[in-house]
């Protein structure tokens, strides 16, 4: 299905439902990339931010990638930005049972891996690119040499 993506006035209040899915934004300019957003039911796409994430990795959304989920915010920049809280995974006949953000431990600012043991780990995308000097299990080469 082709999705239209969707854009409200900054400072809007904004509700979005639907699956949390990964599409390319502007195409064929050189602002193009993947974003993680809400793949809404009547075939729109709405860009969302999760305060608190990185805004390049978007660890809450990666984490549900594929999922069902509800957000409310406020628009900003041709996007939704989603206080923690008020971003929760909802239960349809193709997820999992429903499981709140606050359920889902963010990575460290560091860099490491959380250190909860609720955390659900994200899936590396082959649009994403590694942090230099941080290897894929999230530890700097040079901390373990000391």
């Amino acid at each position: 299905m082709s999705r239209s993506l969707r854009r409200g006035t900054t400072g809007e209040p904004a509700s979005v439902e639907g699956r949390i899915e990964r599409f390319r934004i502007a195409e064929g300019s050189k602002s193009e990339h993947a974003a993680l957003g809400v793949a809404t039911d009547d075939g729109g796409f709405v860009v969302v931010h999760v305060v608190g994430d990185t805004p390049f990795a978007e660890e809450t959304l990666a984490a549900a990638e594929g999922r069902r989920a509800r957000a409310n915010g406020v628009w900003r920049n041709g996007k939704v930005r989603v206080e923690r809280d008020a971003f929760a995974l909802i239960e349809d006949a193709e997820s999992a049972p429903a499981v709140h953000t606050s359920d889902v431990a963010a990575p460290a600012i560091d860099g490491s891996p959380a250190s909860d043991p609720h955390s659900v780990a994200t899936s590396e995308s082959t649009d994403s690119q590694p942090t230099p000097g941080v290897t894929r299990d999230g530890n700097d080469p040079a901390e373990r040499a000391s």
